[in-house]
């Protein structure tokens, strides 16, 4: 079954799988997200057909489009107007930052919210340990 997930015939968008976790990608340094949507959403929408093929259920409250700042590009993508990614019907909404594979990825790149949980959760564990 995972052997025929379909490749995105989009120019430039990637799949990215790993067990249970589906991840699309678009490269694209033009300053409007307007340029990125239609590949993606195409790219989306091609997914969705397998997802429902095989009957599988796509949770909307793990899903999410975030946009990577590329050099000193201002990202535009929580603008009010910008328009929405849709899977199955379900609207994907725009994050400035999302955990993906235990990594907390942030529109910059800065991995600040990923050092500070892996932080707090290192704190947490040291002093639970001096307690017993």
């Amino acid at each position: 079954m995972r052997n025929d997930v379909p490749r995105p015939s989009s120019s430039g968008v990637q799949l990215a799988l790993f067990a249970d976790d589906t991840a699309l990608f678009y490269g694209n340094r033009n300053r409007s997200t307007r340029f990125t949507l239609l590949p993606l959403q195409r790219a989306i929408d091609e997914l969705g057909q397998w997802f429902r093929k095989w009957r599988i259920e796509v949770n909307p409250d793990k899903s999410a489009a975030i946009q990577f700042k590329y050099g000193k590009i201002r990202v535009d993508h929580c603008r009010q107007n910008t328009p929405n990614l849709k899977m199955l019907d379900a609207i994907i909404p725009w994050q400035r930052n999302y955990k993906y594979l235990g990594v907390t990825l942030d529109k910059n790149l800065h991995f600040r919210d990923h050092i500070e949980r892996v932080r707090n959760t290192a704190l947490f564990y040291k002093a639970r340990g001096r307690a017993r």
